[in-house]
């Protein structure tokens, strides 16, 4: 393994974690406080951090609230609702990847979107795993939660798309818009 390739790995092994930590944050989070409460609170924290990327962009607003009304406050208030009523946090944690595949199929079909027959495999897998976690015993207990999930991964995805409608947008004005947007 080169220097650079061994550099990315260890990155790539460091956004995992720190994403499998902010699930358990979130677990933690919504099993003390209302789930709803617990997305405010997250809006809140960053959108005070970003709040100087906040800008005002002609003739692409409404796209921008589009985005931060799905794939902000309620996308994170259907998947934290579903961590707060799920017992099962790694099928929580699968189901809320669908929104990449749903991303996909509504660009297919909203913006037009080609892909390839690998991309299509690629969603059908996903899905079937969906599936096969749904019969589950643990899972079947709290379906509602991971169906609560896999809607906010749907809801999620509507966000996804109206972003695509917007040029030049860089990483922290876009999390400003999705965090004053869902507030």
């Amino acid at each position: 393994m080169t220097e650079v390739s061994q550099r990315h790995f260890i990155r790539l092994m460091l956004i995992n974690a720190i994403w499998g930590f902010n699930l358990v944050a979130i677990k933690m989070g919504v099993d003390r406080f209302p789930p709803v409460f617990v997305g405010f609170l997250r809006f809140l924290i960053v959108g005070l951090v970003v709040l100087p990327w906040l800008r005002v962009r002609r003739g692409e607003m409404r796209w921008l609230l589009i985005a931060a009304i799905f794939g902000g406050g309620l996308q994170f208030a259907m998947m934290y609702t579903g961590v707060a009523l799920s017992g099962n946090m790694s099928s929580v944690a699968i189901a809320g990847q669908l929104g990449i595949p749903f991303a996909t199929i509504l660009s297919v079909v909203v913006l037009g979107e080609r892909i390839h027959w690998r991309r299509s495999l690629g969603i059908a897998l996903s899905f079937a795993g969906v599936v096969v976690l749904g019969f589950n015993p643990d899972v079947i207990k709290s379906w509602q939660g991971l169906a609560l999930v896999v809607l906010g991964a749907f809801i999620g995805a509507i966000g996804l798309v109206a972003i695509k409608r917007v040029r030049d947008l860089n990483a922290l004005e876009l999390q400003a818009w999705l965090s004053w947007g869902s507030l």
